[in-house]
């Protein structure tokens, strides 16, 4: 079985309403994550403490990320993932 390090890193942006939902001793500060190469929108909410299927907008790369894509839509260096509320309609 292939080991997966944590040597990708990618920057992040949590907005201060998410931030209750990150995981205990998750740095409500955090600014970057390093994950495996292979990892996914997904395994970065996971990382956080933040369960994947959780009703936020992700944006990646300035595009938002569709709920059912954060299991396949993998990330890569340098890439840039804000966390943030969902919208509402008014």
């Amino acid at each position: 079985m292939r080991k997966h390090w944590p040597n990708m890193k990618i920057d992040i942006e949590i907005s201060d309403t998410v931030v209750d939902l990150l995981g205990e001793g998750v740095d409500p500060t955090i600014q970057s994550l390093k994950l495996a190469e292979d990892a996914t929108v997904a395994d970065a909410l996971k990382a956080l403490g933040i369960a994947p299927d959780a009703q936020l907008l992700l944006i990646l790369d300035e595009r938002v990320v569709p709920h059912s894509e954060r299991d396949a839509l993998a990330l890569h260096e340098g890439a840039a993932l804000q966390i943030l509320p969902p919208l509402k309609g008014g």
